[in-house]
């Protein structure tokens, strides 16, 4: 019996990253390569092969954090590159608002949003659910911090080499 309940959350949490994978492939971040490649004042200014191979490493920091920082305090620390193009894509914080609950908020939130949005419209007040926050911060706060940054990197590291 105990076998049975962990194969059936194994098929629902492999069921979940699915319909998540899903969602990461109809992301589209092609303004978002278009703003490395082409912006000067970007401060980035990349060839367009490594905007891309930016935009993949940063789909599959996407699917760290919605498998394990999401909903807990697992902090998974994204890599110089990945840091970049999120950077870039907080930039565009429309953009950023509509694809963090397209890929993060559950169906719920998104009916809610749907709802609130239509009721505050008029005040100009706009709802959003799903969005990944980002702590500049992190790892500039002393020794102990450098190293929960580290330790953070480093489990990044071992997630992906898990996963891809």
């Amino acid at each position: 019996m105990l076998q049975t309940l962990v194969n059936l959350k194994s098929y629902f949490e492999n069921l979940s990253d699915s319909a998540f994978k899903k969602r990461l492939s109809v992301l589209d971040l092609e303004p978002i390569v278009f703003k490395l490649v082409k912006d000067p004042d970007s401060g980035v200014a990349w060839e367009l092969a490594q905007a891309d191979q930016g935009v993949g490493e940063y789909k599959k920091y996407l699917f760290l954090y919605y498998k394990y920082g999401k909903n807990s305090q697992m902090i998974v620390a994204p890599s110089q590159l990945v840091d970049k193009v999120w950077h870039q894509h907080q930039l565009d914080s429309m953009k950023y608002r509509e694809d963090c609950e397209m890929l993060f908020a559950n169906p719920v939130q998104k009916l809610c949003c749907k709802f609130l949005r239509l009721l505050f419209k008029p005040l100009g007040i706009t709802i959003h659910a799903g969005f990944m926050e980002h702590f500049p911060y992190f790892g500039l706060r002393g020794e102990q911090d450098a190293q929960n940054l580290q330790q953070a990197f480093d489990l990044g590291k071992q997630l992906l080499a898990k996963h891809f």
